[in-house]
């Protein structure tokens, strides 16, 4: 099936990216999603977003989406490809997402430039790694957020390397 024929009915692109953002020393930077966000207000979550038209790539929508919701300027030699993943659907009328997953090392450098002001994230922090893999493979042992990937990624592949 061809990403045109996945296109939504609101002209939006099936594909979206998202950046697994770490240090290297067993932590990963997570955001609270707006409280003002209807579908996802307080979930913990990785930068992305829905590929637009004028992204060149899917690389390109990882790029802006991160500087966007974390102030973080990556460029594409900074992004680590991990990983192609299609979203469940909903219902048999809605098409599902496209996910391809990326990881970045980001250092005390770039963490300097961390701003989430876009109105998207109210907050960004270190979260051990451990945490984040365990709540994301096991949903029933998550606490007061739910942390969002839209997917089944095998996490195992985050951390191998």
């Amino acid at each position: 099936m061809s990403l045109e024929t996945l296109r939504r009915t609101d002209g939006d692109s099936p594909e979206v990216a998202k950046v697994y953002l770490y240090d290297g020393c067993g932590n990963v930077m997570v955001g609270i999603r707006s409280f003002r966000d209807k579908k996802r207000a307080g979930q913990l979550d990785f930068p992305g977003g829905r590929r637009k038209r004028c992204d060149r790539s899917i690389e390109e929508t990882a790029i802006r989406e991160t500087e966007e919701e974390f102030g973080l300027l990556l460029c594409e030699a900074d992004l680590e490809f991990v990983t192609v993943t299609q979203s469940p659907s909903k219902s048999d009328s809605e098409h599902p997402n496209i996910i391809t997953l990326y990881k970045a090392m980001i250092d005390a450098e770039d963490e300097k430039n961390l701003s989430t002001d876009s109105g998207e994230i109210e907050d960004a922090f270190w979260m051990p790694e451990t945490i984040v893999l365990e709540q994301l493979e096991n949903p029933s042992k998550r606490n007061d957020y739910a942390l969002f990937l839209a997917t089944a990624v095998d996490l195992r592949s985050l951390v191998a390397a």
